[in-house]
């Protein structure tokens, strides 16, 4: 079984092949023959002047004009006029990035932000819930304490006199069979 960095090894000439083919599309649309011979040729010349970078994802098209207009002034000015047009381009590329990495960056936050959110909005709902239910002339809650109390009040009342009653019955038993067994 191989492992994943030697897939990975595996699957990186055909990326950049695909790559490749991909830009030299995308240039294709953007740049017109002139245009993209002289990007060819400036790459190349750059590539020859800097065989001991390999890692370049830092360098911009934009940083690329200066670069090149160091090793030859004629060349540069043909570049800045080659790359004014791409300079755009490749800021535009820049802040799609930007908006793709803020949008993956928004992505992983959604669920805590909608926890947060439906939190703070079942504690408004709940707090205005409350106090319509118990401030204000109309309030029901004021008013089913009050007739709490009152079924409370009569309630007890009842226990008592049924208590009273029970009570009563209770002295009065002995009494009233000895009464009915014994009339007088």
């Amino acid at each position: 079984m191989r492992s994943c960095s030697a897939k990975v090894a595996a699957a990186k000439p055909a990326f950049f092949a695909w790559s490749e083919a991909h830009l030299a599309a995308l240039g294709e649309r953007a740049l017109t023959a002139e245009q993209r011979r002289q990007l060819e040729s400036v790459v190349a010349s750059w590539l020859a002047a800097n065989r001991e970078l390999t890692r370049v994802e830092g360098v911009r098209l934009s940083d690329f004009a200066s670069t090149a207009g160091a090793v030859a002034d004629e060349r540069t000015s043909q570049v800045k006029g080659l790359l004014s047009s791409v300079k755009s381009a490749s800021r535009a590329a820049d802040q799609a990035l930007l908006l793709g990495e803020r949008g993956l960056f928004l992505l992983h936050r959604l669920p805590f932000l909608w926890r947060l959110q439906a939190r703070l909005a079942s504690q408004e709902l709940l707090g205005d819930a409350i106090e319509r239910l118990a401030e204000g002339p109309d309030a029901p809650i004021p008013r089913l304490a009050g007739a709490a109390r009152r079924v409370l009040r009569q309630g007890l009342a009842l226990v008592a006199v049924v208590g009273g009653a029970g009570v009563l019955l209770w002295w009065l038993g002995p009494r009233a069979r000895r009464r009915a067994l014994h009339p007088i």
